[in-house]
């Protein structure tokens, strides 16, 4: 079963310096924390700060060319994690007659995507995570919980 979430938050793990865009489950308190590149996290957060830049980046690009030939991002589905690696599809609808697409991507850029094609996101229910006794309104808490994981649990949500 798919869920509906949002970009909670887009922090630098202070365990392994590295970026880690955090989903939660729209109306819930599930998580979803993926481990991201510094690129990908930079194309996130220009498009979650509404960032207007002189000249487009990749994902700005890649909007453009779609928007040219008539398609549109409907949503963004986080399906699976395997050996490691979370996997996402990209859904691709053609505005005139309506084909559909179903492109492979990693979660980052299709998430950098969405954002930038008020996409929905949705992510398979299994992959969600409750964390007991803790709030994903407080982003201290979301480090903590970082800095609280172990190397075994950190490998569960490598990307």
């Amino acid at each position: 079963m798919e869920i509906e979430v949002l970009v909670e938050n887009l922090i630098v793990d202070p365990v392994a310096k590295m970026p880690v865009v955090v989903l939660r489950e729209k109306g819930g308190e599930r998580i979803l924390p993926i481990w991201i590149g510094f690129a990908e996290a930079n194309g996130i957060a220009i498009a979650l700060e509404g960032i207007k830049i002189p000249r487009p980046q990749t994902y700005d690009l890649f909007k453009n060319i779609l928007s040219q030939i008539g398609y549109k991002i409907s949503k963004v589905i986080i399906t699976e994690v395997k050996d490691n690696t979370y996997y996402a599809k990209i859904y691709l609808r053609n505005v005139d007659n309506d084909n559909e697409l179903i492109i492979d991507a990693r979660p980052s850029d299709s998430i950098a995507l969405a954002l930038r094609f008020n996409a929905i996101l949705l992510a398979e229910e299994n992959l969600l995570k409750k964390i007991e006794n803790l709030s994903v309104d407080n982003v201290d808490d979301i480090k903590k919980w970082l800095e609280e994981l172990t190397p075994e649990e950190l490998g569960k949500y490598k990307m």
